[in-house]
């Protein structure tokens, strides 16, 4: 945890040292003279960010993977693969099970040589604790299997299809043997964080270091696009590997 804090108070001073000396050599050029108290102003701008990194770094560390910049993260999360998949035949089951070291490459009793899980198999039987769940793909009216649409940029595309069982559990096709969980609050979480970030770039430029109202919107534009591209995915890949290597070392429950 030390590395993590370590981290955010280098974070605050960059962003000080860069967001006071940056106002101090624009304003000079766009206004003639700096705005007076950028040895206090710095800080604070340096803070207003700063703390909105933290509550991000926060929820991050809590949710490894699940907060991240608005063109990364996806409000779908997926589980730990099942240890097997059976498909019932004529004869009794077919037992599918992920090939060695690899997470949801299913293959005919587990060999790497074996048959693979056939891409759209007509239903998947799970066990849970001596416990039997069938996934079913949806089907239309006449049967045949039914793809959900969505529409993006005015085009219309199908989505993978589903497999859902009986408690309503999902499976897509691409990722059979993991659920697949949605998280609407996960994204209007994300979304919240991503607007809070640009909300306190616009503040640290406008009413903090005193650029006019123009120039700050540009600028908060600018410095929130840069550090999400290319300052923060480092960042929060560093505090999920921790927060994984924590949860490894504590074990279970």
């Amino acid at each position: 945890m030390f590395d993590l804090v370590l981290l955010v108070l280098i974070v605050w001073v960059i962003l000080t040292v860069v967001l006071a000396g940056w106002a101090l050599f624009l304003q000079q050029y766009l206004y003639t003279e700096a705005t007076p108290g950028l040895t206090w102003r710095g800080p604070a701008a340096g803070s207003a960010l700063t703390v909105v990194l933290l509550v991000w770094l926060v929820c991050d560390y809590n949710a490894p993977g699940g907060y991240r910049a608005l063109w990364e993260f996806s409000s779908r999360e997926e589980s730990t693969a099942f240890p097997e998949l059976r498909i019932p035949t004529a004869t009794g089951e077919d037992v599918y099970k992920p090939s060695p070291g690899k997470r949801n490459d299913y293959h005919l009793n587990g060999q790497t040589q074996g048959r693979p899980l056939p891409a759209r198999p007509p239903l998947l039987v799970v066990v849970e604790d001596g416990k039997r769940s069938t996934f079913e793909p949806e089907r239309d009216a006449k049967g045949n299997f039914a793809q959900q649409t969505s529409t993006r940029f005015g085009r219309e595309s199908k989505e993978e299809l589903r497999y859902i069982d009986e408690k309503g559990r999902v499976m897509l096709e691409n990722s059979l043997g993991q659920l697949t969980i949605s998280r609407p609050g996960r994204f209007l979480g994300n979304l919240l964080l991503n607007l809070a970030f640009f909300g306190a770039c616009f503040a640290a430029f406008w009413p903090i270091l005193g650029f006019q109202w123009r120039h700050a919107l540009l600028q908060a534009f600018v410095l929130w696009l840069v550090v999400l591209l290319f300052v923060w995915p480092p960042v929060l890949s560093r505090v999920e590997e921790t927060a994984r290597q924590r949860a490894a070392t504590r074990g279970p429950g």
